[in-house]
């Protein structure tokens, strides 16, 4: 269920700060407006990133959104946005989805994805395409199922964690810009 012009990536493993906000600056180096929502606030740039120039930073809007309620309340207003951005980035997807919990609601992780997907459809109708980041924490064997849902309707690109940042993020990056 991946509409036309939009690029989506689901990114599994347990550390992507730092990839993250790097793909956040170089999305808006090439001129790229960013979300980035996030369940926790961001307190510091992570390691090894130099702070970009202001120009840039203006063009990443850093949303906290503290769990789904929230998250689905902006989604569901995005088609009144005049500027709306290129790139969704949403790290943690799992605490929106109570994905490792016993509360576990497969209804509830649908309706938060397809929000997700549907406020990026409503972005590449503005912006002609639009890139969707979410990632995942890996975990207990229990919630692999949970994710292949996921996975099989919503997101075709997944990328599983590696020791390398730099391919990964050039992985991310590339998969944008080239499409």
């Amino acid at each position: 269920m991946n509409p036309k012009n939009i690029y989506s990536t689901l990114l599994l493993g347990n550390n992507f700060d730092y990839v993250l906000f790097k793909a956040a600056i170089l999305f808006a180096e090439s001129g790229l407006k960013v979300w980035f929502i996030s369940p926790e606030t961001f307190d510091k740039i992570p390691e090894n990133i130099v702070a970009p120039e202001k120009e840039i930073l203006q063009l990443i809007t850093f949303l906290y959104l503290k769990d789904y309620k929230e998250l689905i309340s902006h989604l569901n207003g995005i088609h009144l946005w005049h500027k709306v951005p290129d790139v969704v980035i949403l790290p943690n997807l799992e605490i929106y989805c109570n994905l490792h919990s016993d509360k576990y609601d497969p209804l509830l992780s649908a309706l938060i994805v397809t929000a997700l997907v549907d406020s990026t459809s409503v972005c590449a109708k503005k912006n002609q395409r639009a890139y969707l980041i979410a990632t995942c924490s890996i975990s207990p064997e229990n919630c692999e199922n949970r994710l292949q849902i996921l996975h099989d309707m919503y997101f075709p690109h997944v990328v599983r964690e590696s020791e390398e940042n730099e391919t990964l993020l050039k992985d991310i990056v590339d998969y944008y810009l080239n499409n």
